[in-house]
């Protein structure tokens, strides 16, 4: 059995890979967080967000395009951009939303990923960070999940960004489609 790599760069670290399809076409799309090195203090390394896609048969992934303007640190923590997970709506479009410092940024792209916005928006905050201190959990990651209403109700096509911290505490922001009206 072979498979296929998405975002292999040299000697760059790729972290916490997030893929979801297109209702319309099974197209795979994948955003992710490369680090130019790990736990890295250097002032020159940084980490960015990622996207690739494939058909849905998956052969071989598109070069991946970098989508997030701010650039993080390489210390895996609230400084770090990180959490990219996207979600499609139903005609096709892209959403992903991830964490920097105490901030939530988006992107969306209407053309299947050949496009993205020119500058990120800003989409809400996380008091504190991203990473979480949780007595008891070694390690707790708050990092906001983006979904798309496509169940054919009176909210179909509307994206919200969630963030959980907690089984009991989820942090609902409005939906990101306001932010272009």
């Amino acid at each position: 059995m072979t498979g296929v790599g998405i975002g292999l760069n040299g000697s760059k670290d790729q972290d916490k890979e997030w893929a979801v399809t297109n209702p319309k076409n099974q197209d795979i799309y994948v955003t992710w967080t490369q680090f130019d090195k790990y736990d890295s203090s250097e002032e020159g390394d940084s980490t960015v967000i990622l996207f690739a896609k494939s058909d849905k048969r998956a052969k071989e992934f598109s070069v991946p395009v970098r989508i997030s303007q701010i650039a993080g640190d390489c210390l895996d923590d609230d400084e770090t951009t990180e959490g990219a997970v996207p979600a499609v709506g139903p005609n096709g479009e892209i959403y992903v939303a991830w964490a920097i410092n105490e901030n939530i940024y988006f992107d969306r792209s209407f053309d299947e990923g050949e496009t993205w916005l020119d500058n990120d928006i800003l989409a809400g905050t996380i008091a504190g960070g991203w990473a979480q201190e949780i007595p008891g959990i070694n390690r707790c990651n708050g990092m906001p999940v983006v979904k798309v209403d496509l169940s054919g109700g009176a909210y179909h096509g509307r994206s919200i960004c969630e963030l959980v911290r907690s089984k009991e505490w989820l942090e609902r922001y409005r939906y990101l489609d306001d932010l272009f009206r």
